[in-house]
């Protein structure tokens, strides 16, 4: 590569850095496209009401070709997201499919558990089919209870079963996940959450929360799985598609908030147990008389270690906690896929051309610890009922917010890149792989005595996010999370040296 080329290219990521910061998170670049009007929106597959209400109300027009600043919808296939020109940002990170098909999720947080036991907490001990087949068979002959068997890429509840232990069931491509067992209760009923979940960064790994989601209601009474029972998908099924067929159903109901469920958890455990660690209390937390609540376990070790008894007493406070906990726990068993395919594809680079959005359903036990369910992509932005429009809403305008998905020229004219194949693509467009590790300005990492111009930008790019959170939480990069990872890269430990 020339040399003025390499430089041409350090002076695009400087412009797209220093112009976010000046214009309150709205990235810039130069010399791409033709001036317009309007940013443009690239609708891939179904959309709702929302999404493009959304759009419209920040100013974007549907683009009904190849040029466009945003691509919104269903996964695209690589060969897609390797023509994304600088200024262009899909809604989907490369290599997810690791976390988001449940077979695979199934496989990452197994691989994960090998290296740490911490990730054997978050999820339910499950199998991967037709492969785990055998392997299922001599742990069920040791666990006789019941199991919940899902097709790998089903969505929306279709297609699960419960099953007893010494069922005949056929062999697909599936998962089959050990019944959770002690599921808190609201008024008898079986609930999940529905958790909104964004990462703009595979490398450093950066995750944000949304502040709010959605519990999800089985409409008929909770009753530990038996043979009688089994079948009865409205007591064990929490998704609101199966939920939802009942002709008593009131949509408002049956989904409760998420700081609604949190403040409940506040109301009925606070003054019966003190919750903290190391202790065992009873509480009242169904409303049909006392139960027991175990000790907390300490998911986190150095995070609780760095809490004062005061700072854990909450039972509100400890609920969250342990949401976060799980998705970073998730995040960082897949971050070793994520990263390598995107570093593959030119992703792993600035400007950034992808983010991920996702929707992580979580459960609550009795005693306030949570299991992961599954991790959806393209999570559903329908608005059935009130408390919908009232969360997705804001989520989705505070999400765009968050990740800067409207882009200008140095003359703060709006700019429509388009797809280009690699044959196309100008030489100051991403770096192709051979490339990726060795270009002045945008791989290179310093010496750790000082930072390089990549990792001066990265820690721009940081900071300026921080500024359009809104009432999204970021929960990664954390220190105290350093020991689950396979490997610590250069970029996070400099976002966990970094003072926010």
């Amino acid at each position: 590569m020339e040399p003025s080329e390499v430089t041409r290219r350090c002076e695009l990521n400087k412009d797209y850095i220093g112009q976010s910061l000046q214009l309150n998170g709205v990235f810039s670049f130069t010399n791409v496209g033709e001036p317009v009007e309007n940013p443009k929106v690239l609708f891939k597959g179904p959309t709702t009401k929302v999404v493009r209400r959304t759009f419209a109300d920040a100013g974007f027009i549907v683009s009904e070709s190849n040029n466009f600043n945003v691509c919104w919808g269903s996964p695209q296939p690589l060969d897609f997201m390797d023509k994304l020109q600088p200024g262009q940002l899909i809604a989907h990170i490369c290599g997810q499919y690791c976390m988001v098909r449940k077979d695979n999720l199934s496989d990452l947080i197994e691989d994960a558990a090998r290296r740490n036991p911490v990730f054997k907490q978050i999820a339910p001990k499950q199998f991967s089919l037709p492969a785990g087949l055998a392997s299922f068979k001599l742990f069920a002959k040791l666990n006789k209870g019941f199991y919940a068997l899902k097709s790998a890429n089903a969505a929306r509840g279709e297609g699960v079963k419960i099953v007893a232990w010494n069922d005949e069931f056929k062999v697909k491509d599936a998962v089959i996940q050990q019944y959770i067992p002690n599921p808190l209760l609201i008024d008898g009923k079986k609930f999940d959450l529905r958790v909104y979940v964004c990462v703009t960064s595979v490398d450093p790994l950066i995750a944000y929360v949304f502040k709010e989601g959605l519990g999800r209601f089985a409409t008929k009474q909770y009753e530990n799985p038996t043979e009688e029972n089994k079948n009865l998908k409205t007591v064990h099924l929490t998704n609101y598609s199966v939920n939802k067929q009942e002709n008593e159903m009131d949509v408002n109901e049956y989904k409760w908030k998420l700081t609604d469920v949190l403040n409940w958890i506040q109301k009925q455990y606070k003054g019966q147990a003190k919750l903290m660690y190391g202790k065992t209390e009873k509480a009242s937390a169904r409303g049909e008389g006392e139960i027991k609540i175990p000790k907390l376990p300490k998911l986190n070790e150095t995070k609780v270690q760095n809490e004062s008894a005061e700072d854990i007493t909450k039972p509100e406070e400890i609920a969250l906690k342990n949401l976060h906990h799980v998705i970073c726990a998730t995040l960082i068993a897949a971050e070793p896929q994520l990263s390598s395919v995107s570093a593959q594809h030119g992703f792993n680079s600035l400007p950034r051309k992808q983010f991920g959005f996702y929707g992580f359903d979580l459960m609550f036990l009795e005693d306030l610890t949570v299991q992961l369910v599954e991790v959806n992509v393209n999570p559903s932005t329908a608005t059935e009922s009130r408390i919908d429009q009232d969360v997705k809403f804001w989520m989705l305008r505070d999400l765009f917010q968050l990740v800067g998905v409207k882009y200008h020229n140095n003359k703060g004219q709006t700019v429509i890149p388009s797809l280009k194949t690699n044959e196309e693509r100008p030489k100051s467009g991403t770096v192709n792989v051979q490339e990726f590790k060795l270009l002045p300005g945008e791989r290179r990492l310093g010496n750790g005595k000082e930072l390089s111009r990549y990792e001066e930008l990265i820690k721009q790019e940081v900071l300026a996010e921080k500024s359009r959170m809104g009432s999204f939480t970021r929960i990664l990069p954390d220190k105290s999370y350093s020991n689950l990872f396979a490997n610590v890269k250069r970029l996070n430990q400099l976002c966990w040296d970094m003072q926010w």
